[in-house]
């Protein structure tokens, strides 16, 4: 088996163990795991391996391809280790949700690292440029949701569409402005269980 092969195979079952779940409990040996595998696999592709699924979107930011998984990975020096990772899901199609939509999950990002690199800030200008949808995923941190908050201020304003979707019964409805966002925040948002059905969606 080759190193690219293998690392894909380590890539993929650590990421397994790491499901959104237990996103709160990550260790340092595991997050420290994780990037050395991603490393390896750009030092593979650096290399000029065939068997190794990466493209590089602009100077720092890679797209690497494992299964059926996608991660982005951001490097500012190819001499220093990475400083923000995710991975990347595709949804089912769904009532009232664009064939294209995606949604990013597990993301870590190194406190020391550029203060700039921020989900959010990934979103904008990788994702949406390029899948044109972004979904929220079901396990919000109270830091997520003030992220999202600011996110979809951002994005009507530049005149993309927020969707409200309900994935348990399908139905959904739109937010014409950041003021009704905020006005029916409590019956999407909440502590409880019940409201990982709802997911925020944002496309084009």
């Amino acid at each position: 088996m080759s190193r690219a092969k293998e690392l894909s195979g380590r890539l993929n079952r650590k990421l397994q163990e790491m499901s959104p779940q237990r996103i709160n409990s990550l260790s340092d040996q595991e997050i420290d795991e994780t990037i050395d595998i991603i490393n390896g696999y750009i030092e593979e592709y650096n290399k000029g391996s065939s068997e190794v699924k990466i493209t590089k979107i602009n100077r720092y930011i890679y797209e690497l391809r494992c299964d059926i998984d996608t991660y982005l990975a951001y490097i500012s020096d190819p001499t220093k280790p990475i400083e923000y990772f995710s991975i990347l899901r595709k949804i089912t199609q769904r009532k009232g949700l664009p064939s294209n939509a995606i949604y990013q999950a597990l993301v870590w990002r190194k406190e020391s690292g550029n203060p700039t690199i921020r989900a959010g800030q990934i979103m904008m200008d990788i994702i949406l440029p390029k899948y044109k949808c972004i979904v929220s995923d079901q396990y919000q941190t109270l830091k997520g949701e003030r992220m999202w908050d600011t996110f979809v201020s951002v994005m009507l304003k530049m005149k993309y569409h927020v969707r409200i979707i309900n994935f348990t019964s399908g139905n959904y409805f739109e937010v014409k402005d950041f003021e009704e966002y905020i006005d029916l925040k409590d019956e999407f948002y909440g502590k409880d269980s019940w409201f990982a059905q709802y997911r925020i969606c944002i496309y084009k």
